[in-house]
């Protein structure tokens, strides 16, 4: 085992700026590396491998311990998340619920919703003349979209946004996981036609349990497009041309050159061997998906932007049961956002020599992004005249 894999630390943010080396050299060297850190724990960083851990939830389970997290959640530590923590047949239950308000043809119907979310966003941000892409554009749109999927009430959307935004930038957890209870409370006496009362409407489901998963939701909805965002409009920035490709290809490139989702752990369910290191049941595995994404094997060309690929997003949505269920909610609201944002404020750009702070960890995204841009008023520009 290298030094290099027995020191990984994936929420050392010295790892969030060089990551894509770091796994690069761990996919060469040691594909199943054994890391020390966090009461210790393997990284999985190999396409095959990653593939083979999601698809086989008979010897590792989704309902995984936390690797290194870095905040407990109040009340929340030993709650078990509908869906998301869970494996078949509970997880196919489940999934079988929510599939309709996830397909392609439900995703179409939300469009004209997502739209004119993303415009009442942007409105003013053109006369600015500048700002920071991620705070104005990333965390404005993507919450209130999910606060409408989910059925939040329209006046409590902005508020969801704000807590949620608070607790990832400022650590205030517990006001937010309150709003969350009352979310779900408020679910329970009146349920609707959403994907929060499809499970919390179901009594079986213990409080803290239904709280975790409309978090896990949210996060899912909101925090994963947050960051896809900013990678596209980063991307974007550096090559503008990109904008002329298909907006499906175009975002399934972007997540998987800078997969949003960066890891998630699982539980090894019985003793096994994974690329020939021998694996006991409880072992945990952090399974780095962004990696699985860059993999040489199945991308020559992987550090690459080519949205023509024949392999589309590979294994940046997942894999096997636990495939990203939102996926097509996804691609239409990234696309959406795109064009609402060339739009808005067509031609901005970064300073020049403009390297991007990322994060990694769970997620994978852009800490800031100061964007400049032109704008004339309209109400100044006097109409021309022909004689």
């Amino acid at each position: 085992m290298t030094r290099s894999a027995a020191d990984f630390d994936h929420l050392d943010p010295a790892v969030a700026a060089r990551a894509h080396d770091v796994l690069r050299e761990l996919r060469a060297e040691c594909p199943v590396a054994r890391s020390t850190r966090y009461g210790g724990f393997h990284v999985v960083t190999r396409h095959e491998d990653i593939a083979t851990v999601g698809r086989d939830h008979a010897r590792f389970s989704a309902r995984a311990e936390s690797i290194g997290a870095a905040t407990l959640l109040p009340g929340l530590e030993t709650a078990v998340a509908p869906l998301f923590e869970q494996d078949p047949p509970e997880h196919t239950e489940v999934r079988r619920r929510l599939a309709p308000y996830f397909s392609r043809a439900a995703v179409a119907r939300l469009a004209p919703a997502i739209r004119e979310t993303a415009r009442s966003e942007l409105a003013g941000l053109a006369p600015r003349g500048g700002g920071d892409l991620v705070v104005e554009v990333a965390r404005r749109i993507p919450p209130m979209v999910i606060a409408g999927v989910l059925g939040v009430a329209p006046p409590r959307r902005a508020l969801l946004r704000d807590l949620l935004i608070g607790a990832v930038t400022e650590g205030r957890v517990v006001e937010y996981l309150d709003f969350l209870t009352e979310e779900v409370r408020l679910r329970r006496a009146a349920p609707g036609d959403d994907p929060l009362s499809a499970v919390v409407a179901d009594r079986s489901v213990a409080e803290p349990d239904a709280v975790k998963y409309l978090l896990l939701m949210v996060a899912a909805g909101a925090l994963t497009t947050i960051d896809a965002t900013s990678s596209l409009l980063w991307l974007l920035s550096r090559d503008p041309s990109l904008a002329d490709h298909p907006r499906e290809a175009l975002v399934d490139e972007v997540v998987r050159l800078e997969a949003p989702v960066a890891t998630t752990a699982r539980t090894v369910r019985c003793p096994t061997t994974l690329n020939g290191v021998e694996l006991a049941e409880g072992d945990r595995l952090l399974v780095a998906w962004g990696s699985g994404s860059r993999d040489t094997e199945v991308y020559p060309d992987a550090d690459a932007v080519r949205p023509d690929r024949a392999q589309g997003a590979g294994l940046a949505w997942g894999a096997g049961a636990h495939r990203c269920l939102g996926q097509h909610l996804a691609r239409l609201e990234l696309g959406v956002i795109l064009d609402e944002v060339l739009a808005a404020i067509p031609g901005y750009r970064l300073p020049d020599g403009f390297e991007p702070e990322w994060t990694y960890g769970v997620l994978r995204g852009i800490r800031a992004l100061p964007a400049t841009w032109s704008y004339s008023d309209p109400a100044s520009m006097s109409p021309s005249t022909s004689r």
